[in-house]
């Protein structure tokens, strides 16, 4: 496997910018559809520790998601 420094430091830099931003302030898109995520998953995991990443790593969005 051959991996760019560059490519490893904008990897960085993006899951920066997604943990920076408040979780309330993301809209998620996955298969081309912005998810509706009730607020209140939102708002049990925003307090929990983790990071937005962790959030979607976890599947926690998962629970209770409307498409």
């Amino acid at each position: 496997m051959f991996v760019k420094v560059e490519y490893v430091r904008w990897l960085k830099s993006e899951l920066r910018k997604i943990n920076e931003t408040s979780l309330p302030d993301i809209a998620w898109i996955e298969d081309e559809k912005i998810l509706k995520i009730d607020s209140k998953v939102i708002d049990d995991f925003d307090f929990c520790g983790l990071s937005n990443v962790d959030f979607i790593t976890s599947r926690e969005y998962k629970r209770n998601i409307t498409k």
